[in-house]
């Protein structure tokens, strides 16, 4: 199990690459096979403009797409032993995270809008610090972005994004409260998908 203190030194350290870009999504290889954040996590990337973005969706799969992963755990018992008996897997397969772009930093200045140039292929992506996040949430701009989203879960992704960054928060209740004034604002005519929201991040 990672601590803070681990997560907070790995986000110092570029953890994958953008590998497709464009204004809305990316897509991030991670260097390490399953070295993933997780779902809702927020992302950056890109130098003299940062690009911040919320993972979607993460995904392994073999690197020659042509190929097909075939079951390897016969005479295994458990998924460690099939790792150390074919130690070539972890040139052979590779963890990928889609995300959705929401916001960018510029001149010090954090916008929750879209920037109008997209992260370059190869830009090296961070995982944000709590304190990042907390800084990137001090208002909900961003949610407009996510719940215009075509992603199929989008919902999953809002609901993890707010409960983990509400547990770095000084205090936990009102960041929520806060969320969950701008979710009934943007949700006033879905009554249903608002009170589904709500009830989730437990306010």
């Amino acid at each position: 199990m990672i601590n803070n203190d681990d997560k907070e030194k790995d986000s110092h350290n570029p953890m994958g690459e953008v590998i497709e870009s464009s204004a809305f999504n990316l897509t991030i290889q991670c260097h390490k096979l399953y070295d993933s954040p997780a779902i809702g996590s927020l992302m950056k990337c890109g130098t003299e403009t940062v690009v911040y973005s919320i993972i979607s969706n993460i995904k392994t799969q073999s690197l020659d797409t042509s190929r097909t992963t075939i079951a390897l755990a016969q005479n295994a018992f458990s998924v460690e032993d099939v790792y150390q008996e074919h130690p070539q897997l972890h040139n052979l397969l590779s963890t990928s995270l889609n995300t959705i772009v929401v916001g960018y930093k510029q001149n010090k200045s954090i916008s929750h809008e879209i920037p109008s140039i997209p992260p370059k292929i190869h830009d090296l992506a961070y995982s944000c610090t709590s304190d990042e996040t907390l800084l990137f949430s001090q208002t909900f701009g961003f949610l407009r972005i996510l719940r215009s989203s075509d992603n199929t879960h989008i919902d999953d992704v809002i609901v993890s994004f707010l409960r983990s960054t509400s547990m770095n928060a000084p205090n936990p209740s009102q960041l929520l409260l806060t969320a969950g004034l701008e979710l009934a604002r943007l949700l006033k005519d879905n009554t249903q998908r608002l009170t589904q929201l709500l009830e989730r991040i437990s306010l």
